[in-house]
């Protein structure tokens, strides 16, 4: 629940190209403008709501305190195919090939054209050094995770599918996270080239510090605990976007479960991303093959993890894969009641016209509440839009998808990132918000830094108040 996909914080390729994109999308004709939303009559007065603060760190439930770091405990699903836990001297080099190639063809370029075209030489030049320093050090951090991961026997979980014959492609564990002492909200703190760290530090950054497969029984077993270990007795399964790799979805689930301080059991569902703006048409071959996988271990988490209550967060095209599964399982079960907690659809990459007749009708059958999260500044989606030709679910604007049963919020008045895909992770107020929805079951209408907007009587969505971004950060 990394363009960058979601936007891996190792993939500057990825995002150059992604902005190279968007801005290739947004040179043509504009729409012509509609008329803008009016704002609803004022709600009548409730008790007085205020947006929840965060409280000091709960002994025994979502963290475990080691000294000045806390550990976090995260579950996985994964249909990944892992590599062995030995790293042979080729495999772990040749991540450094692309970046010393662009470095390379800077330097040929810069040497071509510096007389005739000096200008556009040295922008060329600059951009290949950009781009090649943040790949080389991307590769270095890589390296230096799978040699950690090797000297502890553990897989590592890579972007091919675990197709291996005559075994399930699902592969269950568990993993543990650090988080720094400083840590902020929203933030997934990693090495940066800027601050020539060249190497994770526990004391700076979220590191994953573990990894280790089960068994199907002890998996569940150990999740049991967990969640028999809570006062709710709870869990949340993260399924991210594309462009992310296996450590990036877990240390994103386990920076949100720390953020929301949740109470219960986190788990991450990490289907076979590629990691790559190229790689887009690949991902969404994979996020299909993905949806069986993903039923199953829902299924299975529904009925063998002992939670009252599951939530589902799902992430840019993650969305698609748990959309699909929700329309199977109401199809399946037409009769069925509620099965899942709140629904979370953070920017989904899905199209808005399949959402409105296929999935929201699964959403009110199977989920107590569900929230789609929007945003008007997200130019992933808007390229997205571009490359399929159909509106996103997540664009808001003047195509903003409003259903009945789904509660739809805008998230641009807060959303100032460049991309503006990962906003659900990113923000603290956009944290803030989630929490209220996950840990107190707040609506929208009581949730008093939204207000409500229609554009017809029977259209309403819900909007940030312009004050709710300058709120300060909320205290860890």
């Amino acid at each position: 629940m990394t363009v960058s996909h979601n936007c891996s914080p190792r993939n500057a390729a990825a995002t150059l190209a992604l902005l190279a994109l968007v801005c290739t999308a947004g040179c043509g004709g504009s729409e012509a403008p509609q008329p803008g939303p009016k704002t609803a009559a004022p709600r009548p007065k409730a008790a007085p709501q205020t947006a929840p603060d965060i409280e000091p760190l709960p002994e025994g439930t979502y963290a475990m305190r080691v000294g000045d770091i806390h550990i976090v405990q995260v579950f996985y699903a994964t249909d990944r195919a892992p590599f062995p836990s030995t790293l042979p001297p080729w495999n772990g080099w040749q991540p450094f090939a692309l970046p010393a190639g662009i470095l390379l063809s800077g330097v040929f370029v810069f040497h071509r054209w510096r007389q005739k075209h000096r200008f556009v030489a040295r922008i060329v030049a600059l951009v290949a050094l950009g781009v090649s320093a943040r790949m080389f050090h991307a590769a270095i951090l890589e390296r230096q995770e799978r040699l950690a991961a090797a000297r502890r026997g553990e897989h590592w979980y890579g972007s091919q599918r675990n197709e291996a014959r005559g075994t399930n492609p699902l592969q269950l564990g568990v993993c543990e996270v650090s988080i720094p002492p400083d840590h902020r909200v929203g933030l997934v703190e990693s090495p940066s080239i800027l601050r020539l760290e060249l190497s994770e530090d526990p004391q700076k950054h979220v590191v994953l510090q573990s990894v280790k497969r089960l068994p199907d029984d002890e998996f569940f077993h150990e999740l049991r605990q967990c969640v028999d270990g809570s006062d709710r007795k709870q869990a949340f399964v993260f399924i991210h976007g594309y462009n992310v790799a296996f450590d990036d979805a877990v240390r994103r689930t386990a920076q949100i479960a720390f953020d929301l301080r949740f109470d219960g059991a986190a788990v991450c569902y990490s289907w076979p991303s590629h990691g790559g703006m190229a790689s887009y048409t690949r991902d969404e071959a994979n996020i299909a093959w993905t949806v069986l996988h993903l039923e199953e271990f829902l299924q299975s988490l529904a009925t063998h993890s002992g939670a009252k209550t599951v939530h589902l967060v799902a992430h840019s095209m993650g969305n698609r894969a748990l959309t699909q599964v929700l329309e199977r399982m109401a199809l399946r079960s037409p009769h069925a009641t509620t099965v899942f907690g709140q629904v979370i659809l953070a920017a989904p990459d899905v199209d808005a016209d399949e959402f409105r007749e296929r999935y929201a009708p699964a959403l009110r059958q199977l989920a107590r509440g569900s929230t789609l999260y929007a945003s008007s500044n997200d130019r992933a989606l808007a390229a997205s839009t571009s490359i399929h030709g159909y509106n996103r679910a997540g664009l808001s604007g003047e195509h903003m998808l409003v259903v009945p049963g789904v509660e739809t919020v805008d998230a641009s008045p807060v959303d100032t990132s460049v991309i503006g895909h990962s906003y659900y992770g990113d923000n603290p107020q956009l944290i803030r918000d989630l929490r209220a929805i996950v840990d107190e079951g707040l609506p929208a209408e009581n949730r008093a830094w939204l207000k409500k907007m229609l554009r017809q009587p029977d259209v309403a969505w819900w909007t940030f108040l312009p004050d709710a971004a300058k709120e300060p950060e909320p205290e860890l």
